[in-house]
């Protein structure tokens, strides 16, 4: 079992990957800086593909069937993340890997952060030999441009009541895709874009009842399929989104009894 606290520090920004990375016994995705950002996340556990079960605030948030989900979150939002390998408790009805999800929550105190970043192809080098010139290959593909943006806020509506968190990420990278090259020459370009939003309201109707909100979108968009072998005017448009919410009730009966309630849904197209 391993629990991190993303809020302070800066695990997997750029997706799940970037959190399963510090697990030990799980492989996913290799990815740089955000360079696979819209493709399919793969959760293996000790060399064991498939059965994943994969909670965002407690709501199933995957295609348990196989290893890959084609979910993405926002790890800025993230406060928490669970992550289990194996040894899943009753409460796991798959035998793969197990991971749960809590976004922040807002508090009395106002809290908020904005993020930006970029880059080019001016920061990348290439590997380029001359033997591989000799062969044909005279140059890497390149980085045309990569951002990543956004902010969130959280506080309070109301003292000691109801409070808030909400917050927004888009991403964009442009990439040359290797070989495949137009009738004057220069190379096809790969887009792809991301973005996420999630709110969170939080109630305290007494001391011993409290209610949550939740609703997380992200979306994918990406212009796809160009080779050496297929032209630019082949190439296909892919987007996906996906929605999560749920609602919440927690209870606290007597001095030793908790209770929570919850109903939640998961939506991919």
């Amino acid at each position: 079992l391993h629990i991190f606290d993303a809020a302070h520090g800066n695990l997997g920004t750029n997706g799940i990957v970037g959190i399963l990375s510090f697990v030990p016994g799980a492989q996913t995705n290799v990815e740089v800086g955000g360079s696979a950002i819209t493709d399919t996340n793969i959760f293996v556990s000790n060399g064991q593909g498939g059965e994943l079960w994969s909670l965002l605030e407690g709501v199933f948030a995957a295609a348990s069937q196989t290893s890959a989900s084609g979910t993405h979150y926002n790890f800025n939002a993230i406060e928490e993340a669970r992550v289990q390998t194996s040894a899943n408790g009753a409460d796991t009805p798959k035998r793969g890997m197990s991971v749960n999800l809590i976004t922040k929550s807002g508090g009395n105190a106002y809290h908020g952060a904005l993020e930006y970043a970029f880059t080019n192809n001016n920061f990348e080098s290439d590997n380029i030999t001359a033997t591989l010139r000799r062969q044909g290959v005279v140059s890497a593909p390149k980085l045309i441009t990569r951002k990543d943006g956004g902010g969130q806020l959280g506080g309070k509506l109301i003292q000691d009541r109801l409070w808030f968190f909400a917050d927004l990420r888009y991403r964009k990278v442009i990439r040359e895709i290797p070989f495949a090259a137009r009738p004057a020459g220069s190379l096809i370009h790969r887009p792809q874009h991301q973005f996420f939003q999630a709110y969170k309201l939080s109630g305290q109707i007494n001391q011993t009842n409290k209610i949550i909100a939740f609703w997380h979108r992200y979306g994918d968009s990406e212009k796809r399929g160009a080779s050496q072998f297929v032209p630019e005017r082949a190439m296909e448009q892919n987007n996906a989104w996906g929605e999560t919410y749920k609602a919440e009730w927690q209870a606290t009966i007597g001095r030793s009894l908790t209770l929570s309630v919850q109903h939640g849904r998961f939506e991919h197209v």
